[in-house]
């Protein structure tokens, strides 16, 4: 304690960091390795997704600019065989 003037100074308190091994264990999962595993697979199943499209397009027979223009524009209806654009 320091005394100034009218006023008694007391220290800050010091942040201490716990060495607790289960708590670090505990705490790097929660705050990296859990949401990291989560993207993870959120990631794959968007991917797989995305690869299952795009191997039904290609192997949809269609003409290459059919398919150019509808990787370019997805609400493109080409069903009759000529492009016509949904509202």
């Amino acid at each position: 304690m320091q005394r100034c003037g009218d006023v008694i100074m007391m220290p800050a308190p010091e942040c201490q960091l716990t060495s607790v091994p289960g708590y670090i264990v505990y705490s790097a999962c929660g705050s990296f390795w859990v949401p990291m595993l989560g993207m993870i697979v959120f990631y794959w199943k968007i991917y797989k997704t995305a690869d299952e499209s795009l191997q039904s397009l290609l192997l949809s027979k269609l003409p290459l600019h059919y398919l150019l223009l509808l990787l370019l524009h997805p609400k493109a209806n080409i069903s009759h065989g000529l492009p016509v654009h949904k509202l």
